[in-house]
C-alpha cells in the first residue's frame, strides 16, 4: 500500500501536475457538456459521441484522479478496499470506453463525410443512442467478469499509485495485456487512423476538383481559400490521430512490460501511463469541441464577462453530409 520512498520536491511536482491536468479536464469536459445541453442545435448524433466521451472523461478526472492525488501525497494507499475496487473498476471501465467512443466518432465521421447514404441509415439518433449503450454494458461487464469468476482482483499497484486488475499470475496478467491490446486498442487504433485518412482523402480529392475547376474560370482568390481550409482540416485529422497515438501507444507498452514482469522500469517510468491517461482526457474536449466554430460560439455565451452577438450557428452545420461541408467546418 505504500509508494516508493521520493523527495518533498518530486512529491510536489507529481501531485500538483496530475491536479492541474485533472482540473484541467473536468473544465473542458464540463464545458462540452454545458454546451450541449445549453444549445439545441449541438444535439446531433455526430456531437451526441462527443458528449459520451466527455461524460466518461469528466467520470475519470473526478472519480479515479482525485485518489491517485491523495495516493501520491500521502505516499500510500489510504481509501480501503471499498475505494480501490471503485477506483480500479471505473479506471479500466471508463478507459475502455474513451476508446471504443473515439473510434465510433471516426466510424461516424467517416461514413457522414464518404458514405453519407450508409450514415443516414446507421447513425440516427435513436441508433447511436442504442450503440452506445449496448457498448457501455458491454465493456462493464467485460471489466467485471475476471473479478467476478475469480481470476483476478482489484489492487493497489504503487507504480500507477492508482488500484489495478490484478490478476494471481503474470502469465495471466500478460495474457490479459495481449487480448486487452489485440482485441481493443489496436483495432480502435486501426479504425480511427484509417477512417480519418479516408476522410482526408475524401476532401482532397474534393479539393482537387474545386480547384480545376476555379483554375478553368480563373478564381485564384478562392482557390487559395480552399487550399487555407485544406490546411486546416489536415491539421486537425493529424491532432486527432497523433494525440491519441501519442497518450496510449506508450501507455500501453509501459503497462504490458512492467506488469508483465518482461522489464524493470522505475517508480516515475510506470507513473507515466496514470499522467498519459489523464492527459489524454484533458485533450480530448479541446479537439472534439474548442476546434469546432458551434462550440466555441457556445463557449463564449458560458463566460459572464462576454457577449456573442450576431452570431448565428446552423441546426444542421455538424448534420451536412458532402465533403465540402466537412471543409466547411473545422473539425
Amino acid at each position: 500500500m505504500d509508494l516508493p520512498p521520493r523527495s518533498s520536491n518530486w512529491v510536489a511536482f507529481e501531485s500538483t501536475s496530475l491536479l492541474v491536468i485533472a482540473i484541467t479536464a473536468v473544465a473542458g469536459n464540463v464545458f462540452i457538456c454545458l454546451a450541449t445541453a445549453r444549445n439545441p442545435n449541438l444535439r446531433t448524433t455526430t456531437n451526441l459521441w462527443v458528449t459520451a466521451l466527455a461524460v466518461a472523461d469528466l467520470a475519470r478526472s473526478c472519480i479515479t484522479a482525485p485518489m491517485t492525488v491523495g495516493a501520491l501525497i500521502s505516499g500510500r494507499w489510504n481509501y480501503g478496499t471499498v475505494g480501490c475496487v471503485i477506483q480500479g473498476f471505473f479506471t479500466y471501465f471508463l478507459t475502455l470506453v474513451s476508446l471504443i467512443t473515439m473510434a465510433f466518432m471516426a466510424l461516424n465521421r467517416y461514413c457522414r463525410v464518404v458514405k453519407p447514404s450508409l450514415y443516414l441509415k446507421i447513425f440516427t439518433k435513436r441508433r447511436s443512442i442504442a450503440l452506445l449503450s449496448a457498448s457501455w454494458c458491454f465493456l462493464a461487464l467485460t471489466v467485471a467478469f475476471p473479478v467476478i469468476i475469480g481470476w483476478a482482483e482489484f489492487s493497489f499497484y504503487p507504480g500507477y499509485a492508482a488500484c489495478v486488475l490484478k490478476f494471481h499470475t503474470p502469465t495471466m496478467t500478460r495474457t490479459f495485456l495481449m487480448m486487452d491490446a489485440g482485441l481493443i486498442l489496436f483495432p480502435c487504433m486501426v479504425t480511427i487512423a484509417g477512417c480519418y485518412f479516408k476522410v482526408l482523402r475524401a476532401v482532397r480529392l474534393h479539393n482537387l476538383q474545386v480547384v480545376c475547376s476555379l483554375q478553368r474560370s480563373s478564381h485564384s482568390k478562392l482557390i487559395s481559400g480552399t487550399n487555407i481550409e485544406e490546411i486546416r482540416v489536415t491539421k486537425t485529422l493529424f491532432l486527432l490521430v497523433s494525440t491519441f497515438a501519442i497518450c496510449w501507444i506508450p501507455a500501453y507498452t509501459i503497462a504490458f512490460l512492467c506488469r508483465g514482469n518482461l522489464v524493470m522500469i522505475s517508480f516515475q517510468g510506470t507513473l507515466a501511463v496514470t499522467f498519459l491517461v489523464g492527459l489524454n482526457s484533458a485533450c480530448n474536449p479541446f479537439i472534439y469541441g474548442y476546434m469546432n466554430r458551434s462550440f466555441r460560439v457556445e463557449f463564449w455565451k458560458l463566460i459572464p464577462c462576454k457577449r456573442v452577438e450576431n452570431q448565428v450557428v446552423p441546426q444542421l452545420e455538424m448534420e451536412n453530409t458532402s465533403p465540402l461541408s466537412y471543409v466547411g467546418t473545422r473539425h
